[in-house]
């Protein structure tokens, strides 16, 4: 084709895609303003499902206006699956998700976070200098404190949920902001488990072989059976510089336990159950998260590390990035299951990721930190 109908060509093209451009916004202007139009009238006879559908519409409208319906985008999650997605796609209306959230993030709202310039970064710790009395031209005794470091080393804790866009486009709810705030949440578990559980090897509170264990009497092979005398006496396994700033952490089900505990004339030892719930015992706040062992468990509670007390300076956090929230429409991933690989692109589907890179160490696991555990027999 001659060059100069090849451009006259073109810019009739583009001129005629402009000009749709232009009335395409118009329409969908005027369908903006309708929509308003109606929201004032809806509101006026007060009628509530109706003005919130109403705003619904108005809302996706400009989304479609300023062309960024999908720009924030998430075998998985579907319309179509029972117990994957079907339920949230309601036939007429429903606006909320019911369910029981864990309490979790205790580890990191309990801790001293610090920033990790690098992947790896070594804390240094120093003992304490002696100081000694001495007399006019006696020579001064000189001491050495014990120097050491606490290394970190960021590692990666994710979680990922992958939906179709029919999902995505048919939910009544607000799906990539819950689904994100659930993302979230897993990590924070992960962070709680890491902290006082520990992950592997000699991580956290009960896999740390340096930190202190107070070990409950003979018999008491229960987690119920845990008094407060047993918190007492971990107590005293704590480096009496510590003890003021420290914590008790555990279950909530093990809270309830010792706030059951009646003295012999059958008085609660924790408080009368109508003067309202104090903030400690011992003096020392208690601190309760999901991850730590129930007294429900049905397998065997003898010899198990259950409950800890420590001073939150020293459980240290250290951020080599804090959470990323991440969304892709192209990728090729492994399905939930693990053994099927899912192209988004193909598939129309979309994934959710988090991400944060993290290392989570005990500074003074000796002389900070105690684990209780029930007794073997």
């Amino acid at each position: 084709m001659d060059p100069k109908v090849q451009e006259l060509l073109d810019n009739v093209k583009s001129g005629v895609v402009e000009e749709m451009k232009t009335v395409v916004k118009d329409i969908v202007a005027d369908q903006m303003k309708g929509v308003e139009a109606s929201i004032k009238d809806i509101k006026k006879s007060d009628e509530t499902e109706e003005t919130k559908s109403a705003e619904q519409a108005l809302k996706y409208i400009q989304a479609l206006y300023k062309r960024d319906i999908l720009n924030e985008v998430t075998k998985d999650l579907d319309t179509a699956t029972a117990e994957s997605g079907e339920e949230i796609v309601p036939e007429y209306f429903g606006s909320e998700v019911l369910r029981i959230a864990g309490k979790y993030g205790v580890a990191r709202n309990n801790a001293r976070v610090i920033t990790l310039p690098g992947k790896t970064f070594s804390l240094p710790t120093m003992g304490s200098v002696v100081a000694y009395r001495t007399d006019e031209k006696n020579a001064i005794v000189a001491s050495s404190p014990a120097t050491g470091q606490l290394v970190f080393t960021a590692k990666k804790l994710a979680a990922m949920v992958i939906v179709t866009t029919e999902l995505i486009e048919d939910a009544n709810i607000d799906i990539l902001n819950y689904l994100a705030a659930l993302c979230g949440e897993a990590v924070a578990k992960k962070e709680d488990e890491w902290a006082f559980l520990g992950l592997a090897g000699t991580e956290g509170i009960f896999r740390n072989a340096t930190c202190k264990v107070y070990t409950l009497g003979s018999g008491d092979v229960r987690f119920d059976n845990v008094s407060f005398d047993d918190i007492a006496g971990a107590m005293a396994l704590l480096d009496d510089s510590v003890v003021d700033n420290a914590v008790v952490a555990g279950s909530w089900s093990v809270f309830n336990a010792l706030r059951i505990i009646k003295d012999e004339n059958k008085n609660y030892i924790y408080q009368n159950p109508g003067a309202g719930m104090p903030n400690t015992i011992w003096g020392l706040p208690f601190v309760k998260s999901t991850v730590f062992p129930k007294t429900t468990q049905v397998t065997s509670q003898a010899d198990q590390p259950f409950m800890a007390i420590y001073d939150p300076r020293y459980l240290m956090i250290g951020d080599r990035r804090s959470l990323t929230l991440e969304f892709s429409k192209e990728a090729t991933v492994h399905s939930s299951e693990g053994d099927t690989l899912i192209n988004l692109f193909e598939q129309d589907m979309v994934a959710i990721k988090v991400t944060e890179r993290l290392d989570i160490q005990l500074a003074e696991a000796d002389k900070a930190f105690v684990r209780l555990e029930t007794s073997a027999t």
